[in-house]
């Protein structure tokens, strides 16, 4: 189709100007000609001069400094003037208050120019009373001020110096402010008139706004089977809020291939107006990395620069690794000096990667100045630094990221143009103007040329398209809410003649742009939700003349599609690999417990180390607070041993050997982190951990007579064909009425939490640890009984939990008076109300002490089971409750909602995890 009216081809040919609304606009618009003058065979020809206002003014002040005499004004950069704008903000606002400051540096740039622009008179702003209007009246001066010590001018305060020898060309429907206009009227530019508006327009109501973008990638798609030389336009008025939506709709339709493989950036669409600098994750990771070196960051970010794809060293895996460590070290926050004295500490499997890292942070830090620099210094340093750092990596970068390099070394240039402007500041503050400066820069890669172009511009479109589609024209949205300035008084804004002040001006705006619309496109589409966040919405009066446009069946995303259009073969896949019976079984009692909890969890984490990411927490890890306090306690008891000891010790005694006892165990577990950010952690940890021992001695002191024979005991057990190891915490040896004969003895496994359920009422157990040390201790005694050496009978099975200044046992045993609060299987069987879905433990037997041994044989037959299970590779997703799924990491690998797994509804009562037993 032609794309051009007659008029405006012939004066771009003849090599005159044209204005239109916006960058983008006119990038479109040369486009076009391009297309034009291919189509009527040219092989070359000149560029038209298609440009906004702004630009076209500029250029004309510079040739006339270049052709004329020499200026005593000269024009103030763009740069320039937001580096003004950023000083003003920041004396006007408080340091704290760091959000105002970029908020207010950025409202005080568009409402400056918004004077000039529409010729508000500065004086009327003065005598205004609203803080806001007296906030800009302040600014204005100091602005004014400092643009006189710099002998320059916005170029906007110029323009009625510039004379031109041919005016350029501008639609009728271009609404410009004030300033330019009589600009262009004195210079006699002129005006062209749109075509007749002749296309059709329909209407299309959709339920949502995500039901609304895949009907428009739809018909994209749809368009561009039919005609594929289509040239699409598809206009958002809140493109803003709606554009990740619109984005994924687009690209998952269009191009679903690429959400298979790895991004580059490319895009069979293009969005007017790019995205900020700052955005991009090449300029993302450089800006990190000059945040790094200058001060403490949250630990998420680091995590984040760590796992970003522009290091030079180490490998992605290796950085991964690295991540994954740094995250049991506690820091909240890291700067370049607390990651290198980290990364030091690191362990001997990390040595390499972590001495790589610190070379490269080292160096990096070693490239930026010290002091108050200039920010001309400063870009040179920082370009140092991100060198030394690795960025932007080995690997070849896209086209897209290469662009992206090159306008970011571009923004450097403008960073140290702005120096005299912006004077000398601490590295610290250069790093953060650096980063606003770039989050203030759109920039787009230059791309293939694309059929279709996203847009939020009212602005006419000047050339003509095969189909326009605008999005969002409910009655919420259009015509657009008025929106003035909110430094500049409302009334004066309207007075100036500013149409986004007042609604009536807006729906002038909406009015005539839907009027160019129609003059450029034979077929014009307007769309609605009928629901926004949730709430009703009708469609704009704007467009209740439009005929209906018949429903579009939109396609189905692309996660959907991959999973209902091929028919699948279902695959019974509950089996992983069978353990190597060579080998050792790894993480001991660990195996059994996330085998009875989820086959499929165990298998993933043992077998997969598909092991959850860990988030740093303040103060000591709490694997190594675990550690210290199994080392005080096996101290404690190896210098104490006997009950009748115990007995013995004033509470003085106690005290001291307890205390005794915690700093020596924090000898065997040392380093515990930072020693200087874990300080005051330690003394209160060391604290908490004597009041524990004492709380504990308390307790056993109540116990009927015992003897401590072993502490941290090691065992290996072949169970089900599996060699496994164990550590039992202490082992008793039980005497007096808790013992129903001279070798009974209890396991105890110390623990840190609070007491919840015992579990081993039911045929499927829930933490099963001291029911497989029995198992293992009791393959023990029998080799020792083979060997002459007679062993003791478990007849006490008990947690000791230490938690918050309390001890408390909990567990089963074969008499009622083996431990504190510890009773036999039969009498928690009664005392038990709970109903689950796993049928109750049968005891057999005639007395308490043959349930009890009969109730020791069929957990160690469950024990079996659950290692036979785990060697062979059982993986069935089969979760004990409920309550395991609620917080697993796992849920994306297991699929268990996809799978339409359910549990009994008897599964509600397994999620309380208190047992009658622990009253």
């Amino acid at each position: 189709m032609k794309r051009f009216p007659g008029d405006i081809y012939r004066s771009l040919e003849a090599g005159e100007a044209l204005i239109v609304g916006t960058a983008q606009r006119a990038a479109a618009v040369r486009s076009a000609y391009g297309e034009a003058q291919i189509a009527a065979g040219a092989g070359v020809w000149e560029t038209p001069q298609v440009t906004t206002f702004q630009q076209w003014a500029n250029s004309a002040l510079v040739t006339a400094a270049q052709c004329g005499p020499q200026q005593v004004v000269r024009v103030l950069s763009g740069r320039e003037e937001w580096a003004l704008c950023r000083s003003i903000a920041a004396e006007l606002v408080p340091s704290h208050e760091y959000l105002t400051q970029r908020a207010l540096a950025a409202q005080l740039r568009s409402a400056l120019r918004l004077v000039d622009e529409w010729q508000i008179d500065p004086a009327r702003i003065r005598s205004s009373t609203a803080p806001e209007a007296q906030l800009l009246s302040t600014a204005m001066v100091s602005f004014e001020q400092r643009c006189v010590a710099l002998g320059a001018r916005p170029s906007r305060q110029l323009w009625a110096t510039l004379a031109v020898a041919s005016p350029p060309l501008i639609p009728t429907t271009l609404i410009l402010p004030t300033a330019q206009r009589r600009v262009l009227e004195r210079l006699g530019a002129k005006i062209v008139d749109p075509p007749v508006a002749l296309g059709q327009a329909q209407f299309l109501a959709c339920q949502s706004v995500e039901t609304e973008c895949s009907a428009i990638a739809t018909w994209c798609k749809t368009r561009l089977q039919q005609q594929p030389r289509s040239r699409l336009l598809l206009i958002a008025p809140d493109l803003a809020s709606r554009r990740a939506e619109l984005e994924r709709s687009l690209s998952q339709t269009l191009e679903p291939s690429r959400w298979l493989g790895q991004d580059d950036g490319s895009r069979a669409y293009a969005v007017e107006g790019g995205r900020p600098l700052a955005d991009f994750a090449l300029v993302r990771h450089a800006l990190t990395t000059l945040a790094l070196l200058t001060r403490p960051l949250p630990f998420a970010d680091v995590s984040s620069w760590l796992q970003a794809a522009f290091h030079h060293m180490p490998g992605d895996e290796h950085r991964a690794t690295l991540d994954s460590w740094l995250r049991r070290q506690g820091r909240l926050e890291l700067g370049a000096p607390s990651l290198l004295a980290c990364l030091a500490r690191a362990p001997t499997v990390l040595t390499i990667s972590a001495n790589a890292m610190a070379d490269q942070l080292t160096r990096a830090l070693g490239k930026l100045s010290s002091g108050k620099r200039s920010t001309r210094e400063w870009a040179q340093s920082f370009s140092g630094a991100l060198e030394a750092s690795g960025w932007p990596g080995e690997r070849v970068l896209s086209s897209v990221e290469q662009q992206t390099r090159r306008r970011w070394n571009e923004l450097l240039v403008e960073f140290a143009s702005v120096a005299s402007s912006l004077g000398a500041m601490q590295a610290v503050q250069a790093a953060d103007c650096i980063g606003e400066l770039a989050a203030d820069v759109r920039f787009d890669a230059a791309s293939a040329d694309v059929p279709i172009v996203v847009t939020d511009s009212f602005e006419p479109p000047v050339v003509r398209y095969d189909a326009i589609w605008v999005m969002g024209l409910d009655s919420g949205n259009w015509p657009p809410p008025p929106s003035p300035h909110v430094l500049v008084p409302t009334r004066l804004q309207i007075e100036a003649g500013i149409p986004t002040a007042s609604a009536a001006g807006q729906r002038a705006l909406a009015e005539r742009a839907m009027q160019d619309w129609r003059a450029s496109t034979d077929w014009l589409v307007g769309s609605a939700p009928l629901t926004r966040d949730d709430a009703e919405m009708q469609p704009s009066v704007l467009v209740s003349g439009w005929t209906k446009l018949p429903d579009l069946i939109a396609e189905q995303d692309l996660a959907t599609q991959m999973r209902g259009a091929p028919a699948f073969n279902y695959l019974d896949d509950s089996y992983g690999s069978a353990w190597p019976s060579a080998e050792p079984v790894r993480r001991g009692v660990a195996v059994f417990d996330l085998q009875t909890r989820c086959p499929f969890k165990a298998y993933a984490e043992l077998r997969l180390t598909a092991d959850p990411l860990e988030l740093p927490e303040p103060g000591i890890d709490a694997r190594k607070r675990g550690s210290w306090l199994h080392s005080a306690l096996e101290i404690f008891w190896q210098g104490t041993q006997t009950h009748a000891a115990l007995l013995a010790l004033s509470d003085e005694d106690l005290q001291e050997r307890a205390q005794r006892a915690v700093i020596s165990g924090l000898r065997k577990v040392e380093p515990l982190g930072d020693a200087d950010l874990l300080a005051r952690s330690v003394g209160r940890e060391r604290e908490r951990l004597v009041q524990l021992l004492l709380a504990c001695a308390e307790l056993d002191r109540g116990r009927e007579p015992f003897t401590v024979v072993a502490t941290e005991r090691q065992f290996e057990a072949q169970i089900a064909g599996g060699r496994f190891r164990f550590k039992v915490d202490r082992i008793d040896q039980l005497a007096g009425a808790a013992a129903a004969t001279v070798s009974d003895i209890a396991l105890i496994d110390y623990k840190s939490g609070k007491p919840g359920g015992i579990g081993w009422l039911e045929a499927r157990v829930r933490e099963p640890q001291l029911l497989v040390y029995s198992l293992a201790y009791d393959q023990w005694a029998q080799e020792q009984s083979a060997a002459t050496q007679p062993a003791g009978r478990v007849a006490a099975l008990a947690r000791l939990h230490l938690t918050r200044g309390v001890a408390k046992y909990l567990g089963l045993s074969g008499t009622d008076s083996a431990l504190p609060n510890v009773t036999t299987p039969d009498v928690a069987l009664k005392r038990s109300r709970r109903s689950t879905r796993y049928a109750s433990l049968e005891l057999t037997g005639e007395t308490p002490s043959e349930r009890w041994d009969g109730a020791v044989q069929r957990w160690h037959g469950i024990v079996t089971n659950l290692a036979d299970d785990y060697l062979n590779g059982v993986a069935i997703v089969d979760p004990f409750n409920r309550q395991e799924c609620q917080y697993c990491h796992l849920k994306t690998l297991c699929r268990r909602a996809e799978l339409a797994l359910r549990l009994d509804a008897d599964d509600d009562s397994d999620d309380d995890d208190s047992e009658d037993n622990d009253s």
